[in-house]
């Protein structure tokens, strides 16, 4: 790809903007929301606009769900772009963000990863590490507690372990013999926590002054359990955690935990852009987690916060997604039967919830696709199906070059700060991708984005298969009435064109035509050249401009034509047909001359008696055809 100097900016209509894109997974878990949220405000607030583009899952499983999510990180355009920032530790998957750094590297945009560092690319790292020993020594040195439990993660896990590492050091600067029947493997989630403390109630160790847990989930469930036991945290036993997850926010009492300085990450970001952009070599940066205290170590009061206040937020948040959820239920009830994508971009511009694009591949309908899409990549050219704006949509279908990412993308960049791609797939089979505009002012719901997303995939996907059905079909009929060596129609087509026509009191002239001496090209040159002469009269019938021909091949040799239209002449008709076959006959280079003999009858279908006597009709111009047979070949005899 192209690169642009270091101050060359993206051209809007009435500004110059830089742009940044940033690259993640695993969108909408919060703390990657976080993460990115923080890094666009201080983008932003840098006077860049900013391109995410993130997939719904991580990619650590190779199969073909990751696959098709991977596709757009093939977006990145740096023709485009100014910088990028790629979160390695959510995409889970090296071979991924390596490629997209090269891609970034090789267009000459600087680059910044998050949390995982790759040679030659600085890295904003977290200092997970810090923050955890304060909050081990808060419990042990501050609060004085003697026995202390340890909820660690995975066993053999570099997060689990450098915690387990601190906290037995800890232990052991304070006079605490460590003891590893206190230690319990919660594995960073519910179940093996419940099932670690079940093994240590029937341990029959005595209660500890305290749970210091790995994560916060751990430390949730910790003391959801003690509770069911009526054991009170903190006046009982004191229960720490580590991550300050959103779930957190909600849980009585608040966790003493640590958690990300987002906003921090987010300046460290931009510090590093600015400086690779001024053609400096900035290093790494650590951004330390903060300690939080709560009312889990009895720190901070639990009445400090209002709990019905934390009630009713989140019970705006399960109403809202219900609703959504209903919302999609309808979606789907509308958009499922719509037979080409305008219906179904009428459909969706009622029923998306913010300014958006969606662009899908130029041949999701055609018979054979593109082998590539499966491999991740999208067509060169892209239909925009739908741009739905708060006032107005447009589903005309614009077509335009998929590095150009929107059709109006100079537009939307003036309009808005952040514009968030999402990929559109089923399976590995890449459908295009959609683009929503973001606005800070906002909330932007990444949960129901990610609802409608996956619903919109499968109508699309839906919509597909039905229309490969209909060609299968339709191609299944052709079949049973197209007679498979010339392509003109069968006995069975032939017959259901002529009931059309009966229908339509149409007034024809029905043509019988036989071929000369097959038997001898056959016997003579081989049934391949009779095949080749077969095909030369089958084209020789279609040949006439401007009539309405109904050609049809009843068998070997014998072929039937209707011929319509007020102007026809059956006449001209078979001067047009033997004049091609003349031409033929001069330019194949074959040592036979192919030609026919014709009869007809003309029938007016309008009259019952016409209408209803096709094999009448047909047998007055098999006997006209014998005697232009018998004719011709008695003129062949003469001359020779």
């Amino acid at each position: 790809m192209m690169s642009k100097g270091s101050e060359e900016m993206f051209k809007g209509k009435n500004a110059e903007y830089k742009i940044l894109g940033i690259f993640g997974s695993k969108m909408p878990t919060e703390d990657v929301k976080s993460t990115m949220d923080f890094i666009c405000r201080s983008a932003i607030d840098s006077g860049w606009r900013v391109m995410m583009f993130t997939t719904f899952c991580d990619l650590y499983s190779r199969n073909t769900e990751s696959a098709g999510e991977a596709s757009v990180f093939k977006l990145i355009n740096t023709d485009i772009l100014d910088a990028a920032v790629v979160l390695p530790e959510t995409i889970k998957n090296d071979e991924v963000s390596l490629s997209i750094i090269a891609d970034a590297q090789a267009g000459g945009i600087p680059v910044v990863t998050i949390d995982k560092e790759f040679p030659g690319v600085p890295c904003v790292h977290f200092d997970y590490l810090t923050t955890f020993e304060k909050i081990v020594r808060h419990v042990i040195e501050d609060h004085g507690c003697r026995t202390v439990n340890f909820m660690a993660g995975l066993k053999g896990n570099d997060f689990s372990e450098t915690r387990l590492d601190c906290f037995r050091k800890i232990l052991a600067e304070n006079g605490i013999e460590y003891d590893e029947r206190r230690v319990g493997y919660g594995e960073f989630w519910e179940s093996p926590t419940i099932k670690a403390m079940d093994d240590f109630m029937n341990s029959g160790l005595p209660m500890p002054d305290a749970f210091i847990c790995c994560n916060d989930s751990m430390a949730i469930t910790v003391c959801q359990y003690l509770s069911k036991r009526g054991i009170k945290v903190p006046k009982d036993v004191i229960v720490t955690g580590f991550d300050g997850i959103e779930l957190e926010k909600y849980y009585q009492p608040r966790l003493t935990t640590g958690a990300v300085d987002y906003s921090e990450v987010g300046s460290s970001v931009m510090k590093i852009i600015l400086s690779l952009l001024e053609g400096k070599t900035p290093g790494s940066v650590t951004v330390p987690y903060k300690m939080r205290l709560g009312g889990s170590c009895g720190c901070v009061s639990s009445e400090a916060e209002d709990p019905c206040d934390k009630i009713i937020t989140l019970y705006d948040r399960v109403s809202n997604s219900a609703w959504h959820e209903d919302y999609m239920f309808s979606y789907l009830r509308k958009a499922t039967p719509c037979s080409d994508l305008h219906q179904l971009a009428d459909v969706m511009s009622t029923r998306g919830d913010y300014c958006e694009w969606f662009c899908v591949n130029t041949d999701i309908f055609e018979k054979f696709q593109d082998d590539v899409r499966y491999h991740g990549v999208f067509t060169q050219n892209m239909n925009c199906m739908l741009i739905r704006d708060m006032d107005w949509h447009d589903s005309s279908g614009i077509v335009f070059p998929s590095a150009e990412l929107l059709p109006d993308l100079e537009r939307a960049l003036e309009k808005f700060e952040v514009l968030y791609f999402s990929p559109l797939h089923y399976m590995d089979e890449v459908l295009g991708y959609a683009c929503a505009a973001i606005a800070f002012s906002e909330e932007f719901v990444y949960a129901n984005r990610r609802r409608y997303i996956s619903n919109t995939a499968q109508i699309l996907e839906n919509l597909i298969n039905r229309t490969k059905l209909e060609r299968a079909n339709s191609e299944l009929a052709e079949m049973h009435i197209r007679d498979p060596l010339t392509g003109l129609l069968n006995r069975r087509g032939f017959y259901k064109q002529f009931d059309r026509l009966c229908s339509e009191g149409r007034f024809i002239y029905l043509f019988s035509v036989d071929m000369d001496r097959l038997k001898y090209i056959n016997d003579t040159f081989g049934h391949n050249e009779g095949d080749r002469a077969i095909k030369a009269v089958a084209a020789s019938l279609t040949s006439a401009p401007g009539c309405e021909l109904v050609c049809s091949r009843f068998g070997g040799d014998e072929f039937e034509v209707i011929g319509c239209g007020d102007d026809f002449s059956p006449d001209d008709y078979i001067s047009e047909v033997r004049a091609y076959l003349a031409g033929y006959n001069r330019s194949s280079g074959a040592p036979y001359r192919v030609e026919v003999s014709v009869g007809w009858e003309k029938a007016d279908l309008s009259n019952k008696n016409d209408a209803g006597n096709i094999d009448d009709i047909i047998r007055i111009a098999d006997t006209r055809m014998y005697e232009d047979k018998r004719s011709r070949k008695a003129a062949r005899d003469q001359q020779t």
